[in-house]
Formats: structure tokens, C-alpha cells, sequence
């Protein structure tokens, strides 16, 4: 009887150690889950602020037009360094000889070819990112703008030119040049496509319009070799090897936004917004006309910056 119960006393023991032994057991793996939890939580908020950190440098570097690398900017202490990120640049293959930003301003951001404002006063209006006073308005009609050197810097050359437009207007020059006498010489013009004619007054017109009042690009490529035009819009090929009889001389009128028919006769005025007016002295490719239209430009430098960015590991 003595030997039964010492024995119900050991097992009770036993009972005891056991529940014991399963509680630290417990809370062992409690415990040891709960820090696989906070890991995997703070592992996936820590890729999460990485991947925020990355977007947030990437758009500020596009939205500010910074040609840099970003690999400086990192917060070294957050240890991210493994995500590599890098610029890729997109530039033409010389800068522009003029280049009008329109910056709430008419000067020439690569030079002193500064612009002047005939028949009213500058207005400014917000460009295709919908930054405020980053585009010229000329709306208004009756507005137009010259410069006294550009012709004679294209005398003999090839050129190109790039802008960004934004009308709703089927009519206008946005670039011309004419001679002293007034005659046409070249003109780049709106009636609801973009198009250009010489001293024949053909016109050759893209098949795209570019009427529907948002913002798109437009480029055109002379060759003073050849006597040809090619023409662009949105970096897409509107019109390829048009045969001009173009010769620039530096007495020739150039202006933006009008051009004259006779001495005091205007033709159509352009009406609508124009920004980023480049104008180079060599002929531009297709690659470099399609990055003028794909990529936002470094207004310090006239070029243009893009960007690469790898996902972490």
C-alpha cells in the first residue's frame, strides 16, 4: 500500500515535470516564431522603404532634369548598397546653337541669341510635366517672336530644329525664314498637321495631326547636301526625304510664331504654347530625335538625362 502510493507520488512528479517541460517547450517555439514574424515583417518593410527610397531618387532626378549619377545620394547607414542604380544619358551628339526654355523668360540658354517679343506682352504658361511658367502662351494671337543672328548662323549648313507645341488651332508658322525682300525662304507652320514649304509654296504635311490640344514634338532635319527635309512628330517619321530649294543666307529674316508675306503684311499667327525650342547646325538622327522626344531635358546643360535602375538582390 506504502509501495502504491509513492508510486502515484513519483507519477505525479512526473506529470508535473512533463507539463513543465511542454510549457518551455512552448514558449521556446512561441518565441522563436514571433522573431521569424518581426524578421519577415521588417525585412518586407525595410525592401519596401528601399524600393520607395529608390522610386522617390529616381523621379526626383527626372522631375529636377539632374544629370548624375545617384550611387552618392544613398543613405550609406541603411546599408542598401547592394541596389545599384545608375544614369543613362540620351544626348545629342553636339548641343543646340540656341536653346529657348521659355522658362518664364526669353533667353537663350545656350548662348546670347536672346528673343524678342513683337505685338504684346510675354505670357507664360505651364509646360507638358504641368510646371508653372515653363512654356511661352501665345494664344492670345497677334504675337511673335524674333532673333537677329539665327540665318546667318545657318548659312550653308545643315539644321534641325526641336520644340514641343500644344494647340487646339489649325493654322500658323512656328518657324520661319524669310529673305530680306520678304520673300519665303523656309517655313515650319500648323493647319492642324505639321508642315514646311520653300520659295514654291508646296506644302508637305505630316499624315498625324497635331490640333487636339495636348503637348507633342516635333522635329525637322535638313540636309544641306542633299536639299532634302525630313519631319517628325512625337519622334515618329512624318514625311522622309522631301526635296526643298533651301539657301539660308545671313541677311534672311528669321521668326517664331509668324512670318512676313510682304514688308508690314504678316501671315497667320501661330496660336498655342510653345516650349523647349532647340535649334542645331547639323543634321540629327532618328535615335537622337526619338530621345528629344522621349526623355526630359537637363535644362543646365541643354542635354538630356534618363535613367537605369536594377532591381535590388
Amino acid at each position: 500500500m506504502r509501495k502504491l502510493g509513492q508510486h502515484k507520488q513519483e507519477g505525479a512528479v512526473l506529470s508535473v515535470y512533463a507539463f513543465v517541460a511542454v510549457a518551455f517547450m512552448s514558449l521556446i517555439i512561441l518565441f522563436i516564431s514571433e522573431r521569424v514574424s518581426t524578421n519577415i515583417r521588417v525585412s518586407g518593410q525595410s525592401y519596401a522603404e528601399k524600393q520607395s527610397y529608390w522610386n522617390a531618387q529616381s523621379g526626383l532626378k527626372i522631375a529636377t532634369g539632374l544629370n548624375q549619377t545617384f550611387e552618392t545620394d544613398f543613405d550609406e547607414s541603411k546599408n542598401w548598397n547592394k541596389g545599384e542604380i545608375s544614369v543613362i544619358s540620351k544626348r545629342p551628339e553636339k548641343a543646340p546653337i540656341t536653346k529657348y526654355n521659355f522658362d518664364g523668360n526669353l533667353e537663350d540658354s545656350s548662348g546670347d541669341q536672346n528673343l524678342t517679343l513683337e505685338g504684346g506682352s510675354e505670357i507664360y504658361d505651364s509646360d507638358r510635366y504641368c510646371v508653372g511658367n515653363r512654356s511661352i502662351d501665345l494664344t492670345a494671337g497677334g504675337k511673335y517672336l524674333t532673333e537677329d543672328e539665327m540665318s546667318l548662323a545657318l548659312t550653308g549648313s545643315d539644321h534641325s530644329i526641336s520644340a514641343w507645341v500644344k494647340t487646339n488651332i489649325s493654322q500658323g508658322a512656328i518657324l520661319a525664314f524669310n529673305t530680306n525682300s520678304y520673300e519665303t525662304r523656309l517655313v515650319y507652320f500648323n493647319n492642324g498637321k505639321f508642315c514646311f514649304y520653300d520659295d514654291s509654296r508646296t506644302n508637305y504635311c505630316s499624315p498625324a495631326n497635331i490640333d487636339d490640344n495636348e503637348w507633342h514634338h516635333i522635329a525637322a532635319v535638313y540636309n544641306n547636301g542633299s536639299n532634302t527635309i525630313n519631319t517628325y512628330i512625337d519622334g515618329v517619321i512624318q514625311r522622309a526625304d522631301i526635296s526643298v530649294d533651301v539657301n539660308i543666307t545671313g541677311s534672311d529674316r528669321f521668326l517664331i510664331g509668324q512670318e512676313w508675306l510682304s514688308d508690314g503684311i504678316m501671315g497667320s499667327y501661330f496660336i498655342g504654347n510653345l516650349d523647349d525650342l532647340y535649334i542645331f547646325d547639323y543634321a540629327l538622327t532618328l535615335q537622337e530625335i526619338e530621345n528629344l522626344a522621349s526623355f526630359y531635358p537637363d535644362r543646365s546643360t541643354g542635354r538630356l538625362s534618363g535613367t537605369l535602375r536594377t532591381k535590388k538582390n
